[in-house]
């Protein structure tokens, strides 16, 4: 096999509901490396293809770290967080790892029938994942973990606007899209300081990056590919290229970040 990486360094500009007490709670959630879940993966026919992984990672100067979430007069949510809680516009690890950044192919052909679900949470007053990618047509699965009410309001430009509260706990709706979508907000009217992300896609070659940075992108099929990156607080995504025998050994892809956004 013959696997051909171009490792690319790319500038950007950085931008950038009760009052029980609440339990100690962890999302079941997992904003994970892989682009869909091991079930899709296998439904989809997935696990014979090449991996793509790597690192997005803040190359510019120290970053300060965002100001801490002010959870207002919502005594559940100041109880579900002892300490100091940064904003997620932008987390950087001390190596430099930057996580919430949305990896994707921008060239797959192909369109994929969803299969499977995907789920965001609310947890201590906040999504969980904080990015979250989904294909056109999937199952997403909305749940309150919390004991107040939350209210679910998508923003999003192509697909159908939905708006809808959760005052119970372990309420869960569900919604699906119907087109393709980059950076669809989703926020809570009720605490507005909760925001969250959702990139709706023709195929399952995505991935978010974890806390170190890493990301991986499962199953792609033999090919040429470019692969790009989002991140909420950077603009000016530029592209990777990559090329696979889609037999299983991987292909490494790095993004260096290192540029302010200007508002």
């Amino acid at each position: 096999m013959r696997t051909t990486m171009f490792t690319m360094s790319m500038a950007v500009l950085l931008a950038a509901c009760g009052s029980e007490s609440p339990k100690a709670t962890k999302s079941a959630v997992d904003p994970g490396l892989l682009p869909v879940s091991a079930a899709v993966a296998t439904d989809l026919g997935l696990r014979d293809g090449s991996d793509v992984t790597g690192k997005v990672a803040w190359k510019g100067e120290k970053l300060k770290k965002p100001k801490s979430i002010k959870f207002g007069a919502e005594p559940y949510c100041e109880a579900a967080h002892p300490d100091p809680v940064p904003g997620e516009e932008y987390v950087v690890a001390e190596d430099g790892g930057v996580q919430w950044a949305f990896v994707y192919v921008t060239n797959v052909d192909k369109k994929y029938d969803a299969t499977g679900e995907a789920v965001l949470d609310q947890s201590g007053c906040m999504y969980k994942p904080h990015v979250l990618g989904v294909m056109v047509g999937q199952t997403v699965k909305i749940k309150n973990s919390d004991k107040i009410l939350h209210n679910i309001h998508g923003l999003p430009t192509a697909n159908k606007e939905f708006n809808m509260g959760q005052p119970k706990e372990g309420q869960v709706d569900e919604v699906k899209f119907t087109t393709a979508e980059m950076a669809m907000k989703i926020k809570c009217d009720v605490h507005p300081w909760m925001g969250a992300w959702a990139h709706v896609m023709t195929h399952p070659f995505f991935a978010t990056s974890g806390a170190d940075g890493s990301f991986k992108i499962s199953g792609l099929p033999a090919g040429k590919y470019k692969i790009a990156v989002w991140h909420e607080s950077f603009e000016g995504a530029k592209e990777a290229e990559v090329e696979v025998d889609g037999k299983g050994p991987k292909a490494d892809v790095n993004f260096e970040l290192n540029a302010k956004k200007t508002k």
